[in-house]
C-alpha cells in the first residue's frame, strides 16, 4: 500500500495532480483509501471488474441494497436514474456537498451494475465535503465506496488502524491524519413520490423541510 499525504484545500494544483493519479489507479482496478468527514473509506471504479473484485473483499454486495456512490453533481446520475426531478435538483443544490445521503431508484438497465451480480434497485448518492474526491468524481463519474474498519471492528479514524489484510487490498491511501469528527450523515429517500427522512443525522429534518416541505418524518 502506497501512502500519500493529503494536500491542503488551498493547494489546488496538488489536488488536481493527485486526482489524476488516483483516477488512473482506479481505472486500472485499484482501490483507494481516502478520508471523508468522519471516517476513512475505500473507493473503487464500478466499471472496473478488477476494482470490483477487490472491493468485494471489503464489502458484501447484494443487488437489493442501496449502493453507496459518491458523485460530483446530481447530473452524474443521469444514466443511472429514470429521471432527475426539480425536487432532486433543489435538495442537492441546498445540501451538497455535505452530510446528506439521498436514495434514488435506478434504471432497469444501468451502464454498469456497480459491482453487483445483477442491476441494483437503488443507489445512495452523496457529494462529500472533500475537494479531492469531488475532482475524482468529476473526472470519472460516480464511484462506489464503503467505510473501512479498524482492527477492533470500529469505523476507521486513522490509517494506523488499518488491518494488515486491508492494507494488501488498498493500492493508495491518502493520509489526512486522525479524524476526530463524529458527525453522522442524514439519509433521505426519494424513491417514492414523497421524500422520506430515513435517518436524521447532522442535517436535521427541519432544515430539509425548509427546502422540501413535503418531507415525511422518520
Amino acid at each position: 500500500m502506497k501512502t500519500v499525504l493529503a494536500p491542503k484545500k488551498s493547494e489546488k494544483t496538488k489536488i488536481q495532480k493527485l486526482a489524476f493519479e488516483l483516477v488512473e489507479k482506479l481505472r486500472e482496478g485499484g482501490v483507494v483509501a481516502i478520508a471523508i468527514e468522519s471516517a476513512y473509506v475505500a473507493v473503487a471504479d464500478p466499471a472496473s471488474s478488477d476494482g470490483v473484485a477487490t472491493f468485494r473483499s471489503l464489502k458484501v454486495l447484494d443487488s437489493d441494497i442501496s449502493f453507496p456512490v459518491f458523485v460530483n453533481e446530481i447530473d452524474d446520475l443521469l444514466s443511472y436514474l429514470p429521471e432527475i426531478s426539480d425536487r432532486d435538483r433543489l435538495i442537492t443544490s441546498a445540501f451538497w456537498p455535505g452530510l446528506l445521503n439521498i436514495e434514488f431508484k435506478t434504471n432497469d438497465v444501468l451502464p454498469c451494475n456497480l459491482g453487483a451480480d445483477s442491476t441494483p434497485a437503488f443507489v445512495m448518492a452523496r457529494k462529500p465535503s472533500n475537494l479531492l474526491l469531488n475532482v475524482i468524481s468529476e473526472l470519472m463519474g460516480p464511484v462506489i465506496y464503503t467505510a473501512l474498519q479498524d482492527k477492533n471492528g470500529k469505523v476507521l479514524k486513522s490509517l494506523a488502524g488499518l488491518t494488515p489484510a486491508n492494507k494488501k487490498l488498498v493500492a493508495i491511501a491518502i493520509n489526512s491524519g486522525v479524524i476526530k469528527s463524529t458527525q453522522q450523515t442524514s439519509i433521505v429517500s426519494c424513491v417514492e413520490s414523497r421524500p422520506r427522512m430515513v435517518r436524521e443525522g447532522s442535517i436535521p429534518a427541519f432544515e430539509i423541510k425548509k427546502v422540501i416541505p413535503s418531507l415525511q418524518a422518520v
